[in-house]
């Protein structure tokens, strides 16, 4: 199924039915959800399972429930040490063939296009992934990386120095004002 690609008649076909497919995806099958993954070789945490259920609309367009399921090691934006994140998504998008078929939809669901008259499952699974994933992976306050943070005392206790460069300036040329009667 990795490299299976739906032609829109077969889509139909399976929408009609109520087919239901199911498949385990390794973080190395899809290219660009790997390039944010730390993944240790042999390690479950590089495997997903995943399931696509195709049912009709109500709107006459083929529909898919999209459910993904595992864990992915991300890294820490603060400390670059792995955070396991939890993956649990079970999401549906109507299947249209251009942009211009979201305008007729009746409610707002999501929508994943068709390009050339083709689906290929993977790579909507590969996005619902990434859609779900956070732009800055960081481990909560009081994880393993809260020691490499300064510690709110110690800024708070951090005198800020001004620095006034014509301060000693004045001091020399004194208040022209003083002494004269004005």
């Amino acid at each position: 199924m990795l490299s299976k690609r739906i032609e829109a008649a077969e889509l139909d076909v399976m929408a009609a039915d109520g087919e239901r497919v199911a498949m385990r995806l390794g973080v190395s099958d899809l290219a660009r959800l790997s390039e944010l993954v730390m993944v240790e070789s042999g390690s479950e945490s590089s495997v997903l399972d995943a399931a696509l259920e195709f049912g009709a609309g109500a709107e006459g367009y083929p529909r898919i429930r999209v459910m993904v399921a595992g864990e992915l090691t991300l890294r820490c934006q603060r400390c670059l040490k792995g955070i396991a994140l939890p993956v649990r998504i079970d999401t549906q998008l109507t299947v249209l063939s251009e942009d211009e078929q979201a305008e007729q939809l009746a409610e707002p669901f999501d929508c994943v296009v068709m390009e050339s008259g083709v689906l290929v499952p993977v790579t909507v699974i590969e996005d619902e992934i990434l859609a779900t994933l956070p732009m800055a992976p960081l481990h909560e306050a009081g994880g393993s990386c809260a020691r490499a943070r300064a510690p709110s005392e110690i800024r708070e206790k951090q005198v800020e120095q001004t620095y006034r460069p014509f301060e000693a300036l004045a001091a020399i040329v004194g208040n022209p004002h003083e002494g004269n009667g004005d």
